[in-house]
C-alpha cells in the first residue's frame, strides 16, 4: 500500500491518496479523499477490476475499507470539530503518559455515517498521536479497538510523528486488520494534480 498526503492551501485540510499494491485482488484499487472544511469531504474510490471510479458519500464512512476492519472513517483523516470532545483523566498506557478523550458525534447522522456513538482515544502527551481507540455502540458496546505503536519522528522542527504500526480489532467478528508502514519519505514535493480523479484513474 502507498499513501500520498499533502496540506492543502488552507493550512488545515488534507489531500490524501492510497493505493494498494497487495494482495493481487485488490492490486491497484485507489482511494482519493478531499478534506473539506466546512462541508463533507469528497471521496472517491477507483475500482480496477471494473476500470470504474465511484464517488463515495458521507455514509460509505462506516463500510469497510476494501474488505479491512477499517472503515472508510478511521482511514479518513477527521475534523476534530465534528465531536464534542471531553477529557475524562489523564494515564499511562504502553508505557506512556496520555490523555483518555472521549469523543461523541455533534450530529446524529454523523452517528449512522461512522458507525459508532462513541470513541474513547489514548493521547500521547509527548507527541500528540492516538496510542489506542475504542469505538462503542448506541448500545455503549466496544465493537473495535484500533492500537498504534513503533512512532517515528519524521521532522524535527515542526514535529511530525507517524506511527509505523497500526492494529485494528473487530470485536464483534474477531478479526483484526494489521498496518505496517515501510518506509517515508517527507522531501519530495507532490503535485496537485496527483490528487485528482483522473490521476488515480490513470497511475
Amino acid at each position: 500500500m502507498t499513501t500520498y498526503s499533502k496540506l492543502r492551501p488552507s493550512g488545515t485540510e488534507l489531500s490524501l491518496v492510497v493505493k494498494f499494491n497487495l494482495p493481487v485482488d485488490v492490486q491497484g484499487t485507489t482511494f482519493l479523499q478531499i478534506q473539506n472544511a466546512d462541508t463533507d469531504d469528497d471521496m472517491w474510490i477507483y475500482l480496477p477490476a471494473l476500470k470504474k471510479t465511484r464517488r463515495l458519500v458521507s455514509a460509505n464512512k462506516r463500510d469497510s475499507f476494501v474488505g479491512s476492519d477499517f472503515a472508510y472513517g478511521d482511514v479518513l483523516t477527521l475534523s476534530p470539530k465534528l465531536f464534542q470532545h471531553v477529557l475524562v483523566k489523564s494515564e499511562v498506557y504502553d508505557n506512556v503518559e496520555c490523555f483518555v478523550v472521549e469523543s461523541v458525534p455533534k450530529d446524529q447522522s454523523k452517528v449512522e455515517d461512522f458507525g459508532y456513538t462513541k470513541k474513547v482515544t489514548w493521547l500521547r502527551k509527548d507527541n500528540y498521536l492516538e496510542s489506542r481507540v475504542e469505538y462503542f455502540n448506541d448500545r455503549n458496546e466496544r465493537i473495535k479497538t484500533q492500537t498504534t505503536s513503533n512512532h517515528r519522528l519524521l521532522q524535527a522542527q515542526p514535529p511530525r510523528w507517524i506511527a509505523m504500526k497500526r492494529e485494528m480489532v473487530n470485536h464483534e467478528s474477531g478479526h483484526k486488520t494489521i498496518v505496517l508502514v515501510e518506509k517515508t519519505d517527507t522531501e519530495k514535493e507532490l503535485e496537485d494534480n496527483l490528487f485528482t480523479v483522473r490521476s488515480i484513474e490513470t497511475k
